[in-house]
């Protein structure tokens, strides 16, 4: 059974902040501990995540020693098991220690765009910033964030929606403060921005504009895009196994929502009986650390797990 990518972000504690999809200093596409990245593919890393937390580089360089450490923490009995509450409760910690890290960049990304430190971010020092980190000197910067007309198309488009997500989340016409541009950047953390994050999937995704996702629209991909046939299988078993909870054909809004909360208590749980149900060879209701290595490539989702690699860009 294909494990909900979700958990990826967890065992990513061992790995510092950064990779994603997303362009320098813009939204990251990549949010980590949430099962569908901002454009609406799934989130590969999500077990990893969700099992290692945001900084992993402290507990070892191999696939092995990053699992060894993170049975032993997860194991709080000490009875060289781990029970489904124990990994309940670790991917709970994890999660949280995803959001607390998320709010901690946050806040050094804003005081080092905030220049004038008048506790707001004008869309202009924001945009400047972005551009000047695309490689455009101090002048173009200030130029072009105006007169978006001489920009690159898909640069172009992406101000354009960092922007209407900008004035989306300002309540004051003098920029962001810095609960704002938490929300700008990570909608996860907030139930508001989460809605607006999962509507706009579903629009993007929804051809026949019926307010819903069939299968079909889910796992379709652009036509510009090379992907494989295992990611798409990955997509639609996704889809009827933890998205479509109704068993309809068709995913709702609040469907999604409920997928992409990283807060929902149900989500851990869920993960965990995943985990334990896929790697429990002997069928005795918990793991011993033999099938947690037996099947690393589930928990970290790759053979190897590269320490130097990040989670999410650097802002």
């Amino acid at each position: 059974m294909q494990l909900r990518l979700l958990v990826l972000p967890i065992l990513a504690q061992t790995i510092p902040l950064g990779f994603g999809k997303t362009i320098s200093d813009s939204r990251p596409t990549h949010l980590n501990g949430v099962p569908l990245e901002r454009d609406g593919d799934l989130n590969e890393d999500f077990h990893k995540e969700i099992l290692m937390g945001p900084s992993n580089s402290s507990h070892g360089n191999s696939t092995e020693e990053l699992l060894q450490w993170m049975f032993s923490n997860a194991d709080v009995n000490h009875n060289q098991f781990l029970e489904l509450t124990e990994l309940q409760t670790w991917i709970n910690s994890k999660v949280k220690e995803h959001v607390m890290q998320a709010a901690k960049d946050n806040l050094h990304t804003f005081l080092r765009i905030d220049k004038n430190h008048n506790g707001r971010l004008a869309w202009t020092e924001f945009g400047e910033d972005y551009l000047i980190k695309q490689g455009y000197s101090k002048e173009d910067a200030e130029r072009s964030i105006r007169n978006l007309k001489s920009l690159p198309r898909r640069l172009k488009e992406q101000i354009m929606l960092d922007r209407a997500a900008w004035f989306e989340a300002a309540t004051d016409p003098g920029g962001l403060n810095i609960d704002e541009f938490l929300t700008f950047r990570h909608p996860e953390h907030s139930h508001v921005s989460l809605l607006n994050m999962v509507t706009q999937i579903i629009s993007d995704l929804d051809t026949d504009a019926d307010g819903v996702l069939s299968e079909d629209e889910f796992v379709a991909v652009d036509s510009t895009e090379k992907v494989s046939a295992k990611k798409i299988s990955e997509k639609r078993q996704e889809f009827r196994s933890a998205i479509d909870t109704d068993k309809d054909g068709k995913v709702t809004l609040q469907e999604l929502i409920f997928y992409n909360d990283p807060s929902n208590p149900l989500h851990a749980l869920r993960e965990a009986r995943e985990l334990i149900g896929t790697a429990d060879v002997d069928k005795d209701g918990k793991l011993s650390l033999e099938e947690v290595l037996q099947k690393a490539k589930l928990f970290l989702g790759s053979t190897a797990v590269d320490t130097a690699k990040n989670i999410h860009e650097e802002f």
